[in-house]
C-alpha cells in the first residue's frame, strides 16, 4: 500500500480521538464515583432519618447518571477544543505518506520516518484511526482524510498486518 495524504486536523478530530482513546470512560467513571457517594449518603440518611430523603437521593443518583450520559460527550468536545487551541502542532497542515515499510509525516517544521515495528497498537471506529507510539501518544487519521472507504479500510488492513489486531498491544520481546 502506498498512500499520500494532504491533511489538516480539526478540534472535532481531536474530540473523536479522545472519545475513541477512552476519555468517555474516564469521565463517566469519575461521575459514577461522585454520584455513588451522594446516593449512598442519601440512602443512609433515608434509613436513619427520613425515608423521603433517601428516595430523593436515589432519584438524584439516577438523574445524575442520565445527565452524565448527556453532558460527558459535550465536555469532551469542549476540552478537545481548548487543547486544540493550545497545541499549535495540531493546527499545521500535514503531508503523510503511508507505505508497507513506514509512516512518513511532514509539516512545515518537522519530518518523521517511523517504521511500523515502532508502533505499540492501533484502534479504530467509523470516524477515526489512532496509531499508538505508547499507551497515551498516538497519531490520528480521520476518515474524512481518505478519498474512499476502500482507502480507509486498506489502512486498517495494513495496520493489522504490521502491528496486529485493533486494540491489542504488540508483544515486545
Amino acid at each position: 500500500m502506498d498512500l499520500h495524504l494532504n491533511a489538516q486536523l480539526t478540534a472535532d478530530d481531536l474530540a473523536d480521538a479522545q472519545i475513541l482513546h477512552g476519555a468517555r470512560r474516564a469521565f463517566l467513571s469519575y461521575l459514577l464515583v461522585i454520584t455513588s457517594f451522594f446516593a449512598l449518603f442519601g440512602l443512609a440518611l433515608g434509613i436513619v432519618a427520613v425515608p423521603i430523603l433517601g428516595l430523593a437521593a436515589i432519584a438524584g443518583f439516577a438523574a445524575s447518571i442520565v445527565a452524565g450520559w448527556w453532558t460527558v460527550p459535550r465536555a469532551i468536545v469542549k476540552r478537545a477544543k481548548k487543547i486544540f487551541a493550545q497545541q499549535k502542532s495540531l493546527q499545521v497542515p500535514l503531508e503523510i505518506w503511508i507505505s508497507a515499510a513506514e509512516l512518513f509525516l511532514k509539516t512545515e517544521k518537522a519530518e518523521s520516518h517511523t517504521p511500523w515495528d515502532d508502533f505499540h497498537k492501533w484502534k479504530a471506529n467509523n470516524k477515526i484511526i489512532l496509531v499508538y507510539h505508547s499507551d497515551v501518544i498516538f497519531h490520528m487519521f480521520p476518515r474524512r482524510w481518505f478519498a474512499s472507504d476502500a482507502e480507509f479500510q486498506s489502512l486498517k488492513e495494513l495496520l493489522t498486518k504490521k502491528i496486529g489486531p485493533a486494540g491489542q498491544a504488540r508483544k515486545r520481546s
